[in-house]
C-alpha cells in the first residue's frame, strides 16, 4: 500500500472510532461497560487534534504539522480539563519552552541532520520551498519562487491565499502539501499547469476553478504541480491568475 493509501487508511479508522464512541454516547449507554473507561474529555474536538497531531509528528515529512495540531488540541484541553486561563498556560508554557530549547542546544547534530533530510534536494538560502501557517488568522502570499519544488500550508480555523503569478515550476515538477481543518485554500495558479491531487478529504472538496471560468483549458503535461495533505471540514479552490 502507498504512503498516501496508508495515512487515509488510519486517518479514517480515527474517526470511525470517534464517531462510534460519539453514538454510544448519544444513545445514552453507559460507556463504563467499556473494557476502558472513557472520560468525558475524550469526546471533545480538542482531543481529535491531539490525536491527529501525534499521528501526523509520527509521519514523515508532516510533523510541523503535527506539532501545531498537537498543540492547539492541547492548550485548549488544557483549559477545559483544569479551568486554566491562557496567562496560567503560558506560565507552564515557558518552562517547557526552555527545557526543550536546551534539548536542541544540547544535540544539534542530530537536528541539524533531520532538517537536512527533510529538505534534502533544497539549499538554506534556496527560495524553491514554502512554509505557510495561518491559526485563527488569514493572509495572502505572492509565491516568487524560481523554480518552485515544495512547499507546506497550514490552515487551523484560518485562510490562507497563494498566488503563483511570477512562480516557475522546477523541471522535475512541484509538490505542496496542504493541511486545512476548519479552514480554507485558495490557490491561483497559472492556466497552462497541471494539477494532481492526492489529498485525503472528509467533509471537505477541492475544486478547480479554472476549468469552470475556461472552455478550453490548455495545461502542459511538461507543468505538473502535485497537491498532497488532509482536508478537515474545508475547502481547496484553484483558480486562474
Amino acid at each position: 500500500m502507498q504512503k498516501s493509501g496508508k495515512v487515509r487508511t488510519i486517518v479514517g479508522l480515527l474517526f470511525i472510532a470517534a464517531g462510534l464512541l460519539f453514538l454510544l454516547k448519544l444513545l445514552g449507554i453507559d460507556l463504563r461497560i467499556l473494557p476502558i473507561p472513557m472520560p468525558a474529555y475524550i469526546f471533545s474536538w480538542q482531543m481529535i487534534l491531539i490525536v491527529l497531531g501525534i499521528f501526523f509528528m509520527a509521519t514523515e515529512g508532516n510533523r510541523q504539522t503535527g506539532l501545531v495540531l498537537f498543540t492547539v488540541g492541547a492548550v485548549f484541553l488544557a483549559r477545559e480539563i483544569f479551568n486554566a486561563t491562557f496567562i496560567d498556560i503560558a506560565r507552564f508554557a515557558i518552562p517547557v519552552f526552555l527545557v526543550m530549547a536546551g534539548i536542541i542546544l544540547l544535540f544539534p547534530g542530530r537536528i541539524t541532520r533531520r532538517k537536512k533530510n527533510y529538505n534534502e534536494a533544497v539549499s538554506e538560502d534556496d527560495t524553491a520551498s514554502i512554509n505557510v501557517v495561518n491559526i485563527f488568522s488569514g493572509g495572502t502570499r505572492l509565491i516568487q519562487s524560481n523554480p518552485f519544488r515544495n512547499g507546506e500550508v497550514v490552515c487551523i480555523f484560518g485562510g490562507a491565499d497563494l498566488n503563483f503569478r511570477d512562480a516557475r515550476l522546477d523541471d522535475q515538477g512541484g509538490v505542496l502539501h496542504v493541511t486545512c481543518i476548519f479552514g480554507g485554500c485558495e490557490i491561483f495558479i497559472p492556466e497552462d499547469w497541471t494539477i494532481i491531487t492526492e489529498a485525503t478529504t472528509l467533509f471537505a472538496g477541492v475544486s478547480d476553478k479554472r476549468i469552470k471560468s475556461s472552455s478550453n483549458l490548455n495545461t502542459n503535461p511538461e507543468k505538473v504541480l502535485v497537491i498532497r495533505g488532509t482536508l478537515l471540514f474545508s475547502g481547496l479552490d484553484i483558480k486562474r491568475v
